[in-house]
C-alpha cells in the first residue's frame, strides 16, 4: 500500500496527538495512583516499544523506491 505524502504527514499528526495525550495522563497515574501505575506500565511500554519497531519499518518501507533499472 503506498500513501500519499499528505496522508502521511496526517497520520503521523494524529499520532503525535495520540501519544503527546499519553503524558499527562502517566503523570497523574503516577502521582494518584501508584500500584495502578506500576501494574499498567510495563505492559504500555512493552506495547509501545514494539508499535515503535514496527512503524519505523513500516516507514522506511514506504520511503524506499525501487531501483529503477537503465
Amino acid at each position: 500500500m503506498v500513501m500519499n505524502e499528505k496522508t502521511r504527514r496526517r497520520i503521523h499528526l494524529w499520532l503525535a496527538i495520540f501519544f503527546a495525550v499519553q503524558i499527562p495522563i502517566a503523570i497523574w497515574l503516577q502521582l494518584n495512583r501508584p500500584a495502578l501505575f506500576d501494574r499498567l506500565w510495563v505492559q504500555y511500554l512493552v506495547f509501545l516499544s514494539l508499535y515503535a519497531i514496527v512503524s519505523t519499518h513500516l516507514a522506511g518501507a514506504s520511503a524506499e523506491t525501487p531501483d529503477e533499472e537503465d
